[in-house]
């Protein structure tokens, strides 16, 4: 899904040009900035939509679980700013100066939102009981959705709904 902000478009694909970001204006566009050929891309997203921040862009790059990586690049100019591989593929929700970040494997990690460095504040894999097994099941391709302090998360074959507030 491309991102828009004022009259900018961001557009992105991970099966070879990877991204650039596009002018619209009447009659046409003009292109900003565009990934060169070769190998280097600023973000290549798979089935994710990238998040903006504050002149920075958020996202999964990567076509497959092992080399998916999470980047931050910087919105006017492409330029990659830090990446975090490991992740898998993965979905982010901007939430108070964070990230939800569900990776397709079902571990959930909120991430802070700077452009200076990837700053992962926690990890969990989602578990009824400590020694029961994971309630997000592979793959887990839907974002994470917030609404009410409750957490809605999507995976294989179930829907988990987790309140982060007390009541």
């Amino acid at each position: 899904t491309p991102v828009v902000v004022d009259d900018e478009v961001f557009i992105s694909e991970t099966y070879g040009p990877g991204s650039s970001l596009l002018r619209v204006k009447p009659g046409g566009y003009e292109v900003v900035w565009a990934d060169p050929p070769g190998r280097d891309k600023a973000m290549q997203t798979h089935w994710n939509t990238p998040i903006y921040h504050q002149g920075y862009l958020y996202g999964s790059s990567g076509r497959y679980m092992g080399n998916a990586e999470l980047r931050c690049i910087e919105w006017r100019t492409g330029k990659l700013m830090w990446c975090k591989p490991g992740h898998k593929r993965a979905s982010l929700l901007y939430v108070d100066g964070h990230f939800v970040c569900l990776s397709e494997d079902g571990v959930l990690r909120l991430v802070k939102a700077t452009e200076k460095e990837y700053v992962q504040v926690a990890q969990a894999v989602v578990r009824e009981r400590p020694d029961g097994p994971a309630l997000i099941k592979p793959p887990a391709w839907a974002a994470p959705i917030l609404s009410h302090g409750l957490l809605y998360v999507w995976g294989d074959d179930r829907l988990v709904c987790m309140r982060l507030i007390r009541e």
